[in-house]
């Protein structure tokens, strides 16, 4: 039978689960399984599996228990659930530190890593504090990283963060210093989109506030343009390759370092487009 620890896509679990049931049962149906979970429609669980209906948490309890959940199971479920359908980005960071806690517990070593590598990326202060190793003055001390960074973070949690990117070896520590083997290193771990918004949402949160810095220490620029198809390409593959320019040099320079900047670029439509 499927093993609940390996999936981050509960609709993916419950397809898996019912061709494995399928294949050691020939009797056995979707239409059998809403039944047994006592759900009122026996289409529902065909419904959820293609992404027609979501679960309620009473479904949740339901399923938990037509599926034989043990009680970590049942949690694990639960929060995956969640996980998949909620729309506010810091829940789902918090439901994804309560899956990899439970994944631990488990002792599946290959979904903790996996979910480890998605921790890295659901947190916007991972990558600022592997940045910071480059700074002249950097020091290996959650109590002086706390103080360098603008937003309040706890010594905890920058500890963990510290331990998590050395587990994944996106850090490495020698004679009580860090070093980062690769500093233009790009994402290689196949991120859900989902998580790719988070990172996004929490960057441009932090621009929103970085507008109330002395104008010296900040760089605002915008242009609101009419564009044709042709031209959102264009746009596109510019600003890639501004991206690309800014961060060779930058990597490349030997200047000491001081602090840590972020950049965003965005471009997005303000109008529907025509209707065909």
């Amino acid at each position: 039978m499927c093993n609940l620890y390996e999936y981050m896509d509960y609709r993916q679990y419950l397809q898996d689960y019912c061709r494995a049931r399928k294949q050691s049962h020939p009797n056995f149906t979707i239409r059998r399984l809403s039944e047994e979970t006592g759900f009122g429609s026996t289409s529902y669980i065909s419904m959820v599996i293609t992404g027609q209906r979501n679960l309620s948490l009473s479904a949740i309890a339901k399923l938990n228990h037509g599926l034989k959940h043990k009680k970590s199971q049942a949690q694990y479920f639960e929060f995956l659930v969640r996980y998949n359908q909620t729309k506010e980005p810091e829940e789902r960071s918090q439901l994804l530190t309560q899956l990899t806690r439970l994944s631990k517990r488990s002792g599946a070593p290959s979904r903790t890593l996996k979910l480890n590598q998605y921790l890295v990326f659901s947190k916007w202060y991972f990558w600022l504090i592997r940045e910071m190793i480059h700074l002249k003055d950097f020091t290996l001390s959650s109590t002086w990283i706390s103080k360098r960074i603008r937003q309040r973070l706890s010594q905890s949690e920058i500890e963990k963060a510290v331990d998590l990117l050395s587990q994944l070896d996106l850090i490495r520590e020698k004679d009580g210093r860090l070093w980062i083997d690769d500093p233009s290193l790009e994402s290689d771990f196949n991120l859900p989109s989902s998580l790719i918004r988070d990172f996004h949402y929490h960057m441009i949160t932090l621009a929103r506030e970085g507008l109330q810095l002395p104008r010296e220490a900040r760089h605002y620029e915008a242009l609101t343009v009419a564009v044709s198809e042709t031209d959102i390409q264009y746009v596109k593959e510019k600003l890639y390759e501004f991206r690309e320019s800014i961060n060779e040099y930058l990597t490349k320079s030997l200047n000491d370092k001081s602090q840590v900047y972020q950049l965003n670029l965005n471009f997005f439509p303000l109008t529907q487009g025509e209707e065909k």
